[in-house]
């Protein structure tokens, strides 16, 4: 009810969409205005470009400044931040009739440099930000850069950052050359390799020599050659209607809390995997729902598919490169996490955060090598159960076999052994002490028995089961190999000799003492 009473009370000047790059300025304030102003971000973002070394910077969303006449029209809808999310863009709001307040002109400098940069030490981006905040547009496409802030504005680190690199914009021993210093510290973030190879000075010396420059406090407006522009001409209009209009006013009362059904944020705060497909659909260059995605997947392959996706779309973003390192890892690509590793460590954002992705890196080897380890266990359980398992079977089978052969055959007497050959204590007798047993394969053996006189003899037993054997005490089992102490035996043989085996005949029958 708000927007529509505010549009149908205000609704009688028209609203323009002005377009150019990554921006749009909407607004009633008047055609030159809301030109100027554009023209002013083209400018900020061309001044940028040079210094990062990029031909054209963009942004992940649009970026639209919602631009009224005057600061009281202005402050109804004055915002918490200087940007908030809108459901297709980042929207901001200000007055045609008070040039950009430095917060704003700050933030739309810093999310240039986060969609189009690499990583770089915190202070230099932070300069950068608060250098781009200070840009003004003179006659002609002549720009300045550096009229200090005013007092406060800055703390005292964020100041010696912001003198620093006022001196390497305003000198013409540096401005020249700071290109090649950004480019450097976005490539390794080394700052003293960045200032050798840039400046041709070690890194103290420059410290030194931007101490000094911030003690003389000598800033003024640094004049750049701005782009070419001719705000008649090359920013592209659109009339827009009422309630196109209402749309961007209503971006303004949800302070990027909340979103219209079916835009591409809304889909992404439901978060159903349909509805993130959705999201990344609507916006291509969006990594957030690829990360979202992810973690919908069981299987790490297709969780490395999506971050994969993810990182490479916002290669800044630390914790996308660590998910990514974990993935990799479970899907035991670890020259992959590896690498993950490194990029998570390069890009983080503070040095609590390098260390910590620095050991993760450091235990990766140790992780693989435990992993192998428990592969290399469960394979030899998986064997062992294996086995098992086939040894059931073949006892399954021939237990079934013998029980159908039981049963074809039916039932039949229990068998009485019976020996034709032997009865009793017939058959010839040796007394003598039992030296040695011999055991042969199943259950044969030779008995070497020494009598009372004589050579020792040689007796065979082809079969124990066909034996009998008779003994005083509990014990009347013969234990293979030399016996100690010899036992004394009585036996009864065949006397049939085996000259092949070397013996005197075969035993009927023992008898132990």
């Amino acid at each position: 009810m708000g927007i529509v009473a505010f549009a149908a009370s205000a609704w009688g000047a028209n609203w323009v969409e002005y377009d150019a790059g990554p921006f749009k300025v909407i607004g009633d304030a008047g055609d030159r205005a809301a030109r100027v102003r554009l023209g002013e971000l083209e400018q900020l973002r061309h001044t940028l470009g040079a210094y990062l070394g990029k031909d054209e910077l963009t942004t992940v969303w649009p970026i639209a400044i919602v631009l009224f006449a005057n600061q009281r029209d202005y402050a109804p809808h004055a915002l918490p931040q200087p940007l908030v999310e809108g459901p297709g863009s980042d929207v901001g709001a200000w007055s045609a009739d008070t040039p950009f307040p430095h917060d704003l002109l700050r933030e739309i400098a810093r999310r240039l440099i986060d969609d189009n940069s690499e990583r770089m030490p915190p202070w230099i981006e932070q300069a950068l930000c608060d250098l781009m905040a200070t840009i003004r547009v003179e006659k002609n496409n002549r720009i300045s850069l550096g009229t200090p802030p005013p007092a406060g504005e800055l703390s005292p680190d964020r100041m010696r950052g912001f003198a620093k690199l006022h001196m390497l914009a305003a000198s013409p021993d540096y401005n020249t050359k700071v290109r090649v210093y950004v480019n450097n510290l976005q490539q390794a973030g080394d700052e003293a390799s960045a200032s050798s190879n840039a400046f041709g000075i070690d890194l103290a010396e420059l410290d030194k020599r931007a101490a000094a420059y911030l003690a003389a406090g000598n800033f003024g407006p640094v004049p750049l050659a701005g782009t070419p522009v001719i705000l008649d001409r090359d920013f592209d209009e659109m009339k827009l209607t009422q309630d196109a209009a209402n749309k961007w006013f209503a971006a303004l009362e949800a302070k990027g809390e909340d979103f219209p059904e079916d835009t591409p944020r809304w889909l992404m705060k439901k978060g159903t995997r349909e509805t993130l497909e959705d999201a990344a659909n609507a916006n291509t260059k969006w990594a957030e729902p690829h990360a979202a995605l992810a973690k919908f997947h069981a299987d790490p392959e297709s969780r490395v598919k999506e971050l994969k996706i993810a990182t490479s779309l916002e290669p800044r973003n630390s914790d996308f490169w660590q998910e990514l390192a974990w993935a990799q890892e479970d899907a035991s690509q670890y020259s992959d996490a590896d690498k993950s590793w490194k990029m998570a460590e390069r890009n983080a954002a503070t040095d609590q955060d390098r260390i910590s992705y620095h050991k993760s890196r450091l235990g990766l080897e140790q992780r693989e090598v435990q992993v192998a380890i428990e592969e290399r266990q469960h394979k030899a359980t998986v064997e062992s159960d294996d086995l098992e398992r086939v040894r059931k079977e073949a006892e399954a089978r021939i237990h079934a076999a013998e029980a159908a052969a039981n049963k074809s055959v039916g039932p039949v007497a229990p068998a009485t052994k019976v020996y034709t050959w032997w009865n009793g204590d017939e058959g010839q007798k040796l007394e003598g002490s039992l030296l040695n047993v011999e055991c042969l394969p199943g259950d044969a053996m030779k008995l070497t028995v020494q009598p009372a006189s004589g050579p020792a003899v040689k007796l065979m037993i082809r079969d124990m089961q066909d034996v009998a054997v008779t003994a005083d005490k509990s014990e009347n089992r013969f234990a293979c190999g030399a016996q100690k102490p010899a036992r004394q035996v009585t036996v009864y043989h065949d006397g049939k000799a085996d000259s092949a085996q070397g013996t005197a005949g075969e035993v009927h029958s023992v008898k132990l003492p």
